[in-house]
């Protein structure tokens, strides 16, 4: 085996690649056999490469929408000409879409979007981003084209913070102070009990 490490030309547009050995191109061996002097590696895409570095969701003041944050950086060394789209994924529905117009080498870009929630059912999800889900850049890798961010909770979320306790004087009654917070984005509209126990 012989391994060689060869620059690629400047001058190569982007696109795919065959790497072709040849033996003796010359011809100068008398050989008697020469169809095996040939032989064709794997391909290669020269191109950019665009990566998703960042992803996180949180939820509107309101709770009725999805806030995205998110950044796609281009990771090689020939620039996105074209526009490509980064889609949005809650577990597997697509949120929406967002538009890149170009991108340059080493260039980053970023962005804060709102999608709303719609019907979405009650539940935990996982958010995804993937840039160029239609594959219409000829990215040098897409293993990087995907960021899984935050999970989010859909629906309410009670939580008891606060409690304090108080035995009165003639030792036969607690006096009970608690705080329940509702801290989902959605409004609990059914009533519900908070229950106390006395434990040793």
């Amino acid at each position: 085996p012989f391994n060689l490490n060869y620059p690629v030309p400047e001058t190569l547009d982007p696109g795919s690649y065959f790497v072709l050995a040849q033996v003796d191109p010359e011809e100068k061996i008398f050989e008697g056999d020469k169809s095996n002097n040939i032989y064709w590696g794997s391909s290669l895409t020269l191109g950019p490469d665009l990566a998703m570095t960042a992803l996180s969701a949180t939820f509107s003041k309101d709770g009725k929408q999805i806030v995205i944050h998110d950044s796609v950086k281009n990771l090689g060394r020939y620039p996105v000409r074209q526009p490509f789209r980064i889609s949005y994924y809650l577990a597997d529905r697509v949120l929406g879409t967002r538009e890149v117009s170009s991108l340059s080498s080493g260039e980053t870009s970023t962005a804060s979007l709102s999608f709303p929630l719609g019907s979405i059912p009650l539940g935990t999800y996982g958010v995804l981003a993937r840039a160029d889900a239609e594959k219409t850049i000829p990215d040098m890798s897409r293993a990087n084209n995907e960021f899984r961010g935050n999970e989010i909770q859909i629906g309410p979320d009670l939580a008891i913070t606060a409690l304090q306790t108080t035995l009165l004087p003639n030792g036969e009654q607690v006096e009970i102070q608690d705080t329940t917070n509702n801290q989902g984005n959605l409004p609990v509209h059914d009533p519900f009990h908070v229950a106390f126990y006395l434990s040793n």
